[in-house]
């Protein structure tokens, strides 16, 4: 194999991945954050968010019950936003916290 197309199917399996981001909100974690150690419960999580945004969870209300420190912040307040938008740059999203210090930390 050539260098010329060992680097074409490099790109091709780059943009692949990037369109596959585009559609799955999991492997948009990987995408965005590729050092990311993505656990099974983050890719339910995942998931789950990513039902509730296409109207595939039952529901319109998602709640989560995980201990501090599993990545909820970094998922649901950090990249599920930013996923969203992706798709839909007029969607409106509101994001509340306990604290305001936990707040601010979320948006930067």
């Amino acid at each position: 194999m050539s260098y010329d197309t060992a680097m074409r199917e490099l790109e091709l399996e780059n943009e692949l991945h990037k369109r596959s981001a585009a559609k799955r909100f999991p492997v948009f974690i990987d995408y965005t954050m590729p050092s990311y150690s993505r656990q099974w419960f983050h890719t339910l999580i995942a998931e789950k968010c990513q039902q509730l945004i296409e109207g595939t969870l039952g529901t319109d209300r998602l709640m989560l019950f995980v201990p501090p420190q599993h990545g909820k912040s970094e998922i649901v307040s950090r990249k599920f936003p930013a996923w969203v938008l992706g798709r839909n740059p007029l969607m409106k999203i509101v994001g509340s916290s306990y604290s305001g210090d936990c707040k601010l930390k979320c948006v930067k």
